[in-house]
């Protein structure tokens, strides 16, 4: 029997074609967003969506003003499969943009969409527009290979400068409705950052950059019967959502150090400019554009606040342009290079001034910005002096204009103190005085200077009754303050009594149970056996009990109310965890805990306030995580080092805390729990003010956090470190 050798190749059919489009093609949505992306990695500036006939049968046109192509690009990259011409060039020619389509699918796209294709293109300098056309039907033969189908191709002259592609798709498969060209307008609105890039700072007297500065990408959506089609286009959410800003705020740096920004708010009637005190020798001349997002009703106008806080969530933060390309992970969302969200996580800037709250970019050029050099990695830049600087004067210039928006709107921007203001006898001394001045000019017949006083007088007569105001504030504050501690002591008394009359019960009734455990041994088995298991956990259950009620008399006793001491962690919250974990297990609640590092210790405060804190946190998750009855239960309570604080971050994945409450969330008698939904009965609405006014008066402070992946709610306690560990540590 002979043998012999020989090599096998495979063979393609050519509806195969076909069938490779349809499974990498989801919809038709896709495929019309996947051809707006090729024009995007093709550098196009505009691409117009025309649906001649949006009926079924109809024409689709996709029009760009790209570099497009040459007869010999279309055929040894656009007419052949799996090329590796992305991957050995994955940035734009022209504006240097990461590519976004891939795999080859936007030719594969139009095959979905229609019957037959004829593809436009040309490039500029080249005087010959290339003419293709595919006729998919010609791929649905059985037998016959892919190589086997030809394509017609059609050479004319045409301008030199003219420069594109466009893409006529004929005998559309589906009608397109509104609702399906809103899905197109939503699938490709962020296809670039939700914010446009301004020109990076430019001196005329040098030359071009060797990059061309993106201007952007912009795509028209026109339907209609013939031609010319009419728009449909509408505001994208996108759009309405930066028209919808609170503020926009524009900073630079000029070629000799000095900077200055402007913050606007039409909305707040704000229009102002500030020089920046300091001036800047390393960093070189930049721009700062930015919208700021207070993501409160009233303040970003008809706009969803849900939309708007999720539209911070994923595109938030401050974005780094050198000669029109991005720098990242500059401005990501998990990147707080300016530090805003740490400073807001402090609470000395009450002002919201979080990474999510701002959606803006810094403009570099690498002739004026020198000393902003890459790293060895490509990612970021070294952060030097020059950097230090750049970051330093974008979160000045930033958090000085929240401050201006926040007083626009009435709000407290820093922690701190009040100003002391004129008192009113003052005020009105002054106002009396003014008064006979204005009437001494008025008899002299100076008419307009007495006028112009007596308007003096009656601005500081308005400062008077502000004056008054406040006071009156001050004194229902106090009276607040007044009621509040009343409330607290007699809870404190009833805790007191309470646990002295549970000590008693506890008592009896282990006494009773050791009493019925002895008469078990005389009933006839297997009933004894029973009785005693039975005796046996009822006991459990009453040490559980007592052991609680151990803890709670300890946590109300004088003593250690009055010491004050640098706090153990680690010792604290064990001994917290093996009094309130029982409980958190009969409600089915995991409760987790840890200290890092595990000798951290607070600056010195009494063992009670530092339980105070954690009690009330406790319940407060509790009741969050019986409302739903549904999934698993968590709690975590974790205390770190973060400077030369200690944090606490008490998190659950309970119901969450509602919208309308996160800005009233830790003053008095706010509560959101009733005793119908809940089996640890309704929340006084005090405990969250008593975790704010015991970490304020230990110069710390309390705030809302940003829960992990799985939970719902984080609430972030800072107080200070124990100024021992501050010296090890740093």
């Amino acid at each position: 029997m002979s043998s012999s050798d020989g090599r096998l190749y495979f063979g393609v059919e050519a509806r195969h074609l076909r069938q490779l489009g349809r499974e990498l093609v989801a919809d038709k949505t896709t495929a019309v967003a996947e051809l707006v992306k090729n024009s995007y990695d093709a550098d196009a500036t505009r691409v117009q969506l025309v649906f001649r006939d949006p009926q079924k049968g109809g024409i689709l046109e996709v029009v760009d003003d790209g570099i497009g192509m040459t007869l010999s690009a279309v055929r040894d990259r656009w007419m052949r499969l799996s090329t590796d011409h992305k991957e050995r060039r994955p940035t734009s020619p022209k504006y240097r943009r990461i590519r976004a389509g891939s795999k080859g699918i936007g030719r594969f796209a139009t095959e979905s969409l229609g019957k037959k294709l004829v593809v436009r293109t040309t490039v500029q300098g080249d005087a010959q527009l290339v003419v293709a056309t595919f006729d998919w039907s010609e791929f649905d033969q059985p037998g016959v290979s892919l190589d086997a189908v030809g394509c017609t191709y059609q050479l004319t002259e045409c301008k030199e400068e003219s420069h594109g592609t466009t893409l006529r798709i004929e005998g559309l498969h589906d009608t397109w409705g509104q609702r399906d060209l809103s899905r197109v307008r939503k699938a490709i609105q962020l296809l670039q950052p939700p914010f446009p890039l301004a020109a990076a700072y430019r001196d005329p007297s040098r030359t071009s950059p060797a990059v061309e500065l993106d201007p952007g990408f912009s795509v028209q959506i026109l339907a209609g019967q013939g031609d010319p089609a009419e728009s449909v286009d509408e505001p994208s959410e996108v759009e309405n959502f930066l028209a919808a800003a609170t503020a926009v705020v524009e900073a630079r740096v000029d070629k000799s150090g000095f900077g200055s920004w402007r913050v606007r708010s039409r909305r707040l009637g704000v229009d102002d400019s500030a020089e920046y005190p300091q001036r800047l020798y390393l960093v070189g001349p930049f721009t700062l554009s930015a919208s700021y997002f207070v993501f409160k009703p009233g303040a970003i106008g008809d706009l969803s606040v849900k939309l708007a806080r999720d539209m911070g969530k994923t595109f938030g933060g401050i974005r780094i342009y050198r000669d029109g390309l991005r720098i990242p992970p500059y401005g990501e969302p998990s990147d707080d290079w300016v530090g805003l969200t740490e400073e807001y996580r402090k609470r000395v800037e009450l002002a919201p001034i979080a990474t999510n709250n701002w959606f803006g970019h810094v403009s570099l050029t690498r002739a004026d910005n020198v000393l902003l050099i890459d790293t060895a990695s490509r990612e970021g830049v070294v952060e030097n002096e020059a950097f230090d600087e750049l970051r330093i004067f974008v979160k000045d210039a930033l958090v000085a204009s929240a401050r201006r928006i926040a007083g626009a709107r009435g709000k407290k921007p820093r922690a701190g103190k009040r100003k002391s203001a004129a008192s009113r006898e003052q005020l009105v001394r002054d106002v009396l005085k003014l008064a006979s001045e204005s009437l001494d000019l008025s008899k002299r017949g100076e008419q307009e200077r007495s006028e112009a006083v007596l308007e003096k007088a009656y601005s500081l007569a308005g400062e008077a009754r502000k004056s008054d105001r406040r006071a009156k504030e001050d004194e229902l504050a106090v009276l607040d303050e007044i009621a509040l501690m009343r409330i607290l002591a007699s809870l404190g008394t009833s805790i007191v009594v309470f646990s002295h009359e549970v000590r008693s019960a506890i008592n009896a009734t282990m006494g009773r149970l050791v009493n019925l455990q002895e008469d078990a041994e005389d009933v006839p088995a297997p009933w004894n056996e029973r009785m005693a298991e039975g005796m046996s956990n009822a006991r459990e259950a009453v040490g559980r009990l007592d052991h609680l009620t151990d803890y709670i008399e300890g946590y109300a006793s004088r003593s250690r109310r009055r010491e004050r001491a640098p706090q153990a962690l680690h010792a604290v919250l064990k001994e917290f965890q093996e009094g309130f974990g029982p409980l958190a297990a009969r409600l089915s609640v995991d409760l987790d805990w840890a200290v890092s590092p595990r000798h951290l210790r607070t600056q010195a405060m009494t063992r009670t306030e530092l339980e105070a804190i954690l009690v009330n946190l406790l319940t407060n998750s509790l009741k969050a995580c019986t409302v739903d009855e549904g999934g698993s239960r968590r709690i975590a309570i974790a205390a770190e080092q973060v400077g030369a604080e200690v944090l606490f971050r008490f998190q659950d994945n309970g119901a969450g805390v509602p919208e309308e409450l996160r800005d009233t969330l830790f003053e008095p008698f706010v509560t959101s729990t009733r005793p119908t939904e809940n089996s640890l009965g309704a929340g006084t609405g005090l405990g969250l003010k008593i975790v704010h006014d015991i970490a304020e008066a230990n110069e710390g402070s309390v705030a809302l956090g940003a829960p992990d992946e799985g939970f719902a709610t984080c609430v972030e306690v800072r107080l200070p470190l124990w100024r021992q560990e501050r010296g090890n540590h740093g």
